[in-house]
Formats: C-alpha cells, structure tokens, sequence
C-alpha cells in the first residue's frame, strides 16, 4: 500500500533525516505543509532537499493552508486572504512538482439559515475560483473532512452536494472523521467509517492516517479508540491505491523501523 508521512508532525530540524530513513524502509510518499512554522522554510534549500529525494523516488504531495483561513466568511478581505493563501499553495505545487493538494473547506459559525447559507455561497464562489486555477495549473484538488460541525465538510453525506458543483476528491481524515461521528452516531464508529470508505471509494484518493481517543485531535498513530489495522485491511480489500499519509509526531517519537514492524505486525 502507499503508506507516506507528513512533514508537519516532525521536528523541521530532523525532517529529512527521518525522510530519508523512510526512503530507505521502502516508504515514498511525504506531504508537505503550505504552512507556518514550515512555510518560513520553503525556500531553496528546501527545495533542494526535496529534489534529492525524490531521486531516491520519493513523491510528494502538499497540504495547502488552513491556520486563519476562511473560504466563506462574512468579511470579503478575510475570504480574499484565504483566496490568495490557497493560489499561492497550488503555483508552490505547480512549480515543486507536487499532487495532489489538500485544501480544507469553509466554515460558518451562525445557527441562523439565512447567514449559513449566505456563508456556503461564499465558499462555492470561491471554491470554483480555486478549482478553475488549480485546473489550468494541472493540479489535482483534494477536499478535506474536518471534525468540526460548524464546517460546510464534516461528514461525507455532505460531499454529493459539493461533487455537483466542482471536480473534487476527497482527502478521507479518519481522526477528524471519528471526531465528528462520536458526537452523533449511535451504532459502531468503526462500521461508519468503513462504510464511507466503501460508499465513496471513488471519490476517495488520498487518506490522512492517525488516531484519537474520539474527542480530541491527538494525531496519535499507536494508541487510540479506532482499528487502525482494520481500516488498513479494508482499504486493501477495497484495492485503494491512493496515498496514506501518516499525519503523528509518533512517527518520530518511535522511529521508523518501530513504524515498519507495527504496520507489518
């Protein structure tokens, strides 16, 4: 399977150690952050590095921004902020090399319909904005789930409505995913997030890996309330090829060969 790592949970210090290490235990896939503290550092050295691993044939994918970034916010000067975050995220892909991207979507803290909607109207202008770029880019887009319920993406029922609009994929997060089903759902998480994975198979191409305890965002990979083996054993059943990325400072916490013995195990 196409298991990867995600440079944001791994000291910037001892990242391409840690890569390298990887490359060598037969992992090639890593996603980098468009993303404070990391954004301060893609340069060209970065850059660099990044062209010395992939000759070691590694591939990379890029997580696009999120922190202070809202698509369908009320305050035009916040969603053209967020706007130009994202475009800038989708020319950096364009000219490393790097697919897909990850964006988040909008959210809208008001109870009221009329606001909401007005919110949601927002985030479809913008996102078609986005996609028509990132498509001219030749970059492929990936929606991600957030645990959030005040998000316009927290629950893959609500995907349909955003597939008919734009050409997305989704980046499946299964710790945001079991955040948001331990508030609602009333029978097995686990069964739930199978069934999501099966359901929408197609439009699922890229897989943000970790664990939690069903409340809070740990981002842990070893320790957690979901299967994680089991999640992986379905994907496989599936004939999921997309990219897993392992998105837990446990990567580095244990090391890599911990890493590979425990996906073997």
């Amino acid at each position: 399977m196409n298991i990867g790592i995600s440079a944001y949970f791994i000291k910037r210090d001892n990242l391409f150690s840690v890569f390298k290490e990887a490359i060598k235990r037969g992992i090639l896939f890593f996603e980098i952050p468009f993303e404070i503290p990391y954004l301060e550092t893609l340069d060209d050295d970065f850059l660099w590095e990044v062209e010395r691993l992939r000759e070691m044939g590694a591939s990379f994918s890029l997580h696009g921004p999120w922190i202070e970034c809202n698509l369908g916010s009320l305050f035009e000067e916040i969603r053209i902020f967020s706007r130009e975050r994202v475009l800038r995220s989708i020319d950096l892909a364009r000219t490393w090399k790097l697919n897909p991207v990850i964006i988040h979507p909008a959210f809208s803290f008001f109870k009221e319909e009329k606001m909401n909607n007005k919110s949601l109207v927002y985030f479809f202008n913008e996102l078609e904005r986005i996609v028509i770029y990132a498509k001219k880019s030749k970059i492929d887009l990936c929606l991600e789930n957030v645990p959030f319920s005040f998000s316009f993406f927290h629950q893959m029922e609500s995907f349909p409505q955003i597939k008919e609009k734009f050409f997305l994929r989704v980046c499946y997060d299964l710790g945001h995913a079991l955040i948001a089903k331990n508030r609602t759902e009333k029978g097995s998480i686990e069964e739930s997030i199978i069934r999501d994975i099966s359901v929408f198979r197609d439009e699922i191409v890229h897989i943000h890996f970790h664990n939690n305890n069903g409340n809070a965002d740990d981002h842990i990979l070893y320790s957690g309330i979901l299967d994680l083996k089991r999640i992986l054993r379905e994907l496989q059943k599936i004939g999921f090829n997309g990219r897993i990325i392992i998105e837990s400072e446990d990567v580095e916490k244990f090391g890599i060969d911990y890493l590979i013995s425990w996906l073997k195990g």
